[in-house]
């Protein structure tokens, strides 16, 4: 269940009420991303970012210690995460 939109947040996220499918971001949070963002969740990180390289999107950033996501970035420098569902 999501929560009332908070005008205080940097951004907001839509989902699918069923937990279905991507995520889509609406954020103010430069400079890493810009004002829609995509996130892609999957149970299987590695071999969707090996994947998407193959498309040609870049690495932006890797994921460090402590976090569950890896900024790409397309071939136009439009940023958006592939985040890891397996949890901690």
């Amino acid at each position: 269940m999501g929560r009332e939109p908070d005008p205080a947040d940097p951004y907001a996220i839509l989902k699918d009420k069923e937990g279905k499918g991507s995520n889509v971001t609406i954020d103010q949070m430069e400079p890493l991303r810009g004002k829609i963002h995509l996130d892609l969740y999957t149970d299987h990180p590695e071999g969707e970012i090996k994947r998407l390289l193959k498309l040609g999107v870049t690495i932006y950033q890797s994921d460090e210690p402590g976090t569950d996501f890896t900024v790409l970035a397309d071939p136009e420098r439009n940023l958006f995460c592939v985040v890891d569902t397996r949890g901690p």
